[in-house]
């Protein structure tokens, strides 16, 4: 038996060389078994097909939305107050019964619904974070005063254009002041022969 201690202690040596590579390895394999996986679930998804009373799930699907929302709302505030985000304690109560999210048109438009709010709570924080920061920004821009946002830095006035674009008016430009008050498309002085008869 002592013959055999020096041989086996040889073969379990790794080289250095050999060593970096164990990460890449193990990477390969977790990556081959999540195409499994995913293969799996397509072909499960290809070839199932959905029973005919999917609209019993509306009910679940309910309860499953207001959840997220009510822990977007509530960690949403907590975290814009300063607070550390912290779902792991939070009861959510039962939706209210008034609250009624529109029923999909399509079992698949079920599925992917269903799907949004397990995405949600495999990584909440980010979700959080995300509503938090759309929030802050929101309030921000209605924190704005209106006629700061509406003057330009040289004194001038903003006008939307119908295309969605925005010109600026300089004060001591009287023709584009005009301008930008007619209605466009018609000449505000038409003559005799195209006015309608009184």
């Amino acid at each position: 038996m002592t013959h055999a201690d020096p041989i086996v202690q040889d073969d379990l040596r790794l080289e250095l060389s050999q060593l970096w590579m164990l990460p890449l390895i193990l990477l390969r394999i977790i990556l081959a078994a999540f195409e499994t996986d995913r293969a799996d679930l397509k072909e499960l998804r290809r070839r199932k097909a959905l029973r005919g009373d999917w609209q019993a799930h509306y009910e679940d699907l309910r309860q499953a939305e207001w959840g997220v929302r009510y822990l977007l709302a509530c960690e949403a505030r907590r975290f814009l107050a300063g607070e550390p985000i912290d779902i792991a304690h939070m009861m959510v109560p039962w939706a209210p019964a008034d609250w009624r999210p529109p029923m999909p048109h399509s079992p698949e438009a079920m599925c992917l619904r269903f799907e949004d709010a397990a995405r949600f709570h495999a990584d909440p924080e980010s979700f959080i974070r995300r509503h938090a920061a759309r929030i802050a920004a929101q309030a921000k821009r209605n924190a704005a005063p209106e006629d700061a946002a509406s003057r330009s830095p040289h004194g001038g006035e903003k006008r939307s254009r119908r295309d969605g674009s925005i010109q600026w008016i300089d004060p001591s430009d009287e023709r584009a002041q005009r301008a930008s008050v007619e209605p466009r498309g018609r000449c505000s002085a038409a003559p005799e022969h195209i006015r309608a008869p009184p």
